[in-house]
């Protein structure tokens, strides 16, 4: 087995643990020590990735340097931006190229698999679950008392799965990442493959219910297809027409399918957060820099929660406005440098305005991750062509 492909297997295997370790202690200290270990110098580094990879993570430390003696600060908010520092530090220098293509069906099929075991009687499956993520206790306490008494056809509207991720948008929002990822590797799978891995997908962002989902993988879809001329358009049609026969019921009826009532209810509440907040901060320093923690909303505003619940508000509660001058220049130049074909990434980013990205601990590290690998091959290859450019 040679370098490159032990590097492969070792990327892929450290992007599987961000992915799947359950929350607890081991996963915290876990995502900075990945990150460290697989950290390789001497790659050749375009300066407008360094210096706005730079700029960001100054932003991060100011806001962290200028909140940390507040009451609201915990020992999570200091590890998280410390994190992010190491993460945004090492971006584009991990050692391999590539997820692999068994790591990322392992992904899929486990996280499915988390989702569906509870309902629909795979009780030594289910088991297996519970006993690392406690996902039973969850469910039982949060939204069912008796998960074997759930309809099939309930799933994906009134009863929202989301396995080992809890929250359900959460979970979409991985899914969302696993396809893309799939996607972007599609040289790895056969044809044949990338349907299937796109009905698997389709199957487990449905039974989340999420709206957004169903955004994000149509983007995903028309991107690849549209980039790679395909005129084949089963990826989308297949998963859409099976669970219009299965779900037993009108599409619009099943949650995902309701657009206009999610601009209406989630989205909108979220909205009205951050406009509350807007509207009731009066200090300018938190405004441009952030408050360093969500947490203020509950000890300086009232409110009973922590959090917008989706990075465009959370993003300047924490860091400030002062971080999107930065965050909007550091995509749009690693999407100008990656390689056409990794385009079908791009459509992640919309989770920004539905769920957490940067301001989830888990989703920041394991999207920067798969965002700096595309980047570093898409280099690599300009490079090797003699293409790369400023």
């Amino acid at each position: 087995m040679d370098n490159k492909t032990i590097d492969n297997n070792l990327i892929s295997i450290a992007w599987l643990l961000l992915l799947l370790l359950p929350v607890g202690n081991l996963f915290y200290i876990a995502i900075p020590i990945l990150f460290i270990c697989l950290y390789k110098s001497g790659y050749k580094e375009i300066n407008s990735i360094k210096i706005t990879s730079i700029l960001l993570i100054a932003v991060i430390a100011l806001s962290l340097l200028l909140n940390i003696s507040e009451i609201y600060i915990t020992e999570k908010d200091i590890q998280r931006d410390l994190t992010l520092i190491i993460i945004l530090y090492t971006f584009t220098n991990l050692r391999g190229s590539s997820i692999l293509k068994p790591y990322i069906w392992f992904a899929i099929i486990y996280v499915l698999f988390s989702q569906i075991s509870f309902v629909f009687s795979m009780p030594s499956i289910a088991s297996f679950y519970d006993s690392i993520y406690n996902i039973s206790g969850y469910y039982f306490n949060s939204l069912s008392q008796d998960l074997n008494r759930i309809e099939a056809d309930t799933i994906g509207s009134t009863m929202r799965l989301g396995g080992i991720f809890y929250n359900c948008n959460n979970c979409a929002a991985f899914v969302s990442l696993i396809y893309g990822l799939g996607m972007s590797e599609y040289k790895q799978f056969s044809k044949i493959e990338l349907i299937l891995f796109a009905i698997v997908c389709f199957i487990s962002m449905f039974y989340t219910g999420s709206r957004t989902s169903l955004i994000v993988f149509s983007v995903i879809s028309f991107i690849f297809l549209y980039t790679k001329k395909i005129n084949i358009i089963l990826p989308f049609i297949i998963p859409t027409v099976i669970f219009s026969i299965l779900s037993y019921a009108d599409v619009s009826e099943i949650r995902m399918f309701k657009i206009e009532d999610g601009m209406n209810d989630s989205f909108g509440v979220k909205i009205n957060i951050f406009e509350y907040y807007l509207y009731r901060c009066d200090d300018v320093i938190d405004l441009l820099f952030g408050a360093g923690s969500t947490n203020i909303l509950i000890q300086n505003y009232d409110l009973t929660f922590s959090g917008t619940d989706f990075d465009l508000g959370d993003i300047v509660i924490s860091y400030g406005f002062l971080f999107y001058v930065v965050y909007i220049p550091f995509y749009i130049v690693i999407f100008r440098k990656i390689k056409k074909e990794y385009l079908v990434m791009t459509p992640v980013i919309l989770w920004m305005f539905s769920n957490t990205i940067i301001c989830n601990y888990r989703m920041s590290a394991v999207w920067l991750l798969t965002l700096g690998i595309l980047l570093r091959k898409s280099l690599d290859s300009a490079n090797n062509e003699g293409d790369i450019k400023e």
